[in-house]
């Protein structure tokens, strides 16, 4: 009896999870009515229409937005206003028509688990970054840690059902790889191709890699691409600064060929440093 009611107490502590709600910076103009709410287990959709003209209910939420400390982005679409507001870990989109007389109006609300990397209105980044110029937006930002080291990555030392060999001959760099170094190793495994194709594209989808390739091509092969280093903005302007480094790259490339015993794999590793990021403290893969 203690234990039933030990269990019921336990339960009561944890309350259903709730859908979100608009944030005080998405609230309604004045005047809406005819009010919709749609709601998702990360999202709610809002629609109304208010006699506010489409020039004032804009003016509404940007007034509100920037009272909170975002930066809304203002567009025009062809048929009416568009705001779009990237805060930590939430997005919202409101769109405002002309619905004569007065404006339809669409809030959209959802929550992302972004976070969204604090600018730096100093110009200066901490000890453990160094600055890099993005070649793609054109703007200062720091990375968070560099350079990567060129290490075989423990969570690569093991294949189910399978011994390290010789590797010989030295395998070639597959396509698109930059020059320089690489590591390989040579597997054999009892395993079937089609088990293990599935066991490497799985494990590089949990280390935060974007797995591709073939199981059908004539040489099966998965190819893994990771941009581990972060970046922070510089500009405080700059609402949306690049969340991977394009210029640190760790690579993975897996081959297979079917063989009496079962499968043989042979496994590259690369890592790619932007110039001059040897300056800086390594970190290992």
């Amino acid at each position: 009896m203690r234990s039933l009611l030990l269990a019921v107490v336990f339960v009561r502590l944890l309350p259903p999870a709730e859908a979100p709600r608009l944030p005080n910076w998405l609230q309604s103009a004045p005047g809406a009515h005819d009010v919709s709410t749609q709601r998702g287990p990360k999202s709610v959709i809002a629609s109304y229409q208010t006699g506010l003209a489409p020039a004032a209910v804009t003016a509404h939420y940007l007034k509100q937005i920037r009272a909170a400390g975002l930066d809304p982005q203002e567009n025009f679409d062809g048929i009416g206003a568009s705001i779009r507001i990237l805060a930590q870990g939430a997005s919202g989109v409101v769109r405002v028509r002309d619905a004569d007389p007065g404006s339809q109006v669409r809030v959209q609300y959802a929550i992302t688990g972004i976070l969204v990397p604090h600018s730096k209105s100093d110009g200066t980044c901490r000890e453990s970054e160094r600055i890099y110029y993005s070649q793609v937006r054109a703007t200062a930002v720091c990375s968070e840690a560099a350079p990567l080291q060129l290490d075989w990555p423990v969570w690569l030392q093991e294949v189910p059902g399978g011994k390290l060999t010789e590797r010989s001959p030295e395998p070639a760099p597959p396509p698109g790889w930059y020059p320089g170094s690489f590591l390989s190793r040579r597997y054999e495994s009892v395993e079937r191709l089609e088990d293990l194709y599935e066991y490497f594209r799985l494990l590089l989808k949990d280390r935060g890699f974007k797995a591709s390739g073939q199981i059908d091509a004539p040489e099966p092969f998965l190819h893994g691409m990771q941009r581990p280093v972060r970046n922070i903005a510089l500009d405080p302007r700059h609402l949306l600064p690049e969340y991977a480094n394009v210029l640190y790259v760790r690579q993975v490339h897996i081959t297979f060929a079917r063989s009496a015993a079962g499968t043989v794999l042979t496994i590259l590793v690369q890592v790619h440093n932007p110039a001059g990021a040897a300056e800086s403290s390594a970190i290992t893969p």
